[in-house]
């Protein structure tokens, strides 16, 4: 039976696998997506004792502390935060991040137009929205208010977006009556080790872990030493790698496959067995 759960596991572990991998392929051109692996664990280990009765049987003594796995356990699935191609796009309400600890800031509103919370992203393919009043504010791909220094939506009212400039530090300026002026500073946040420290939630969006410390997430990525820029015109691509994404996508499919055949393998021999016993 020990044969069975460890084939079992085996095969659901390798299942999550094939599904992250799958997962990353079908995000390959998914603005500013990070790619994501399973990481595994061997399970408890079972250690095996005889009895001096059953020991002292002709062969079946069995070398002292023989230890047998129970096979393989996914704990989780990481984040590979590393820099994604940055594609021109001369639009100017693209802005790709230079910088791999760099993230927008946005606000997280419900139905009824309160704030719920805060999300990190890299996705700068940004748009401009509206709000109960029709003032124009910056937005994410979805929707949700690009947020500024003062974590405020960044306002464009009677600024021409046309005019629209994003310096490498985050200060947006546009022509307001024929005349350029500030329009508002993005924020940019550096978040210290976002494999442990982020989870994904959807829409390309991240959260801070409730476990993250309060050290972890720095405001004002600009200033701080290799921190983070800004690339008007540009949109970060995702770091998925393709060659490497169907190597592992086949390594998986034979590992499943070897599971599946030792669980049919083991099946057969235990048909087998009760063959002799009730023969």
């Amino acid at each position: 039976m020990r044969a069975l759960w460890t084939s079992a596991h085996g095969m659901a572990g390798q299942q999550l696998r094939l599904d992250t991998i799958s997962n990353n392929m079908a995000n390959l051109n998914t603005v500013g997506f990070k790619q994501q692996d399973v990481d595994f664990k061997d399970m408890l280990y079972a250690q095996i004792r005889q009895t001096e009765v059953t020991g002292a049987l002709q062969g079946r003594q069995t070398t002292s502390g023989l230890r047998i796995g129970h096979g393989v356990l996914p704990v989780g699935i990481s984040q590979q935060f590393t820099q994604g191609t940055l594609l021109q796009t001369k639009n100017l309400l693209d802005v790709g991040i230079e910088g791999e600890e760099g993230f927008f800031e946005v606000g997280i509103y419900n139905a009824a137009g309160n704030l719920t919370g805060y999300a990190y992203t890299r996705d700068g393919s940004f748009a401009v929205g509206y709000d109960r009043n029709q003032v124009p504010y910056l937005t994410d791909s979805d929707g949700n208010p690009v947020l500024g220094t003062d974590r405020l939506p960044i306002s464009l009212e009677g600024f021409d977006v046309s005019s629209l400039q994003v310096d490498k530090t985050g200060r947006m300026t546009a022509l307001r009556g024929g005349v350029r002026e500030a329009v508002g500073q993005l924020e940019l946040v550096q978040i210290e080790h976002p494999d442990t420290n982020l989870e994904p939630f959807g829409d390309n969006l991240y959260a801070l872990k409730d476990a993250a410390a309060p050290t972890a997430l720095t405001r004002g990525a600009y200033n701080l030493p290799n921190g983070a820029t800004l690339k008007q015109g540009y949109m970060e691509q995702s770091n998925v790698d393709m060659i490497g994404q169907m190597t592992s996508m086949i390594m998986t499919q034979r590992a499943y496959s070897m599971n599946a055949r030792a669980l049919q393998t083991v099946d057969q021999m235990m048909g087998m067995a009760n063959n002799l016993r009730n023969g």
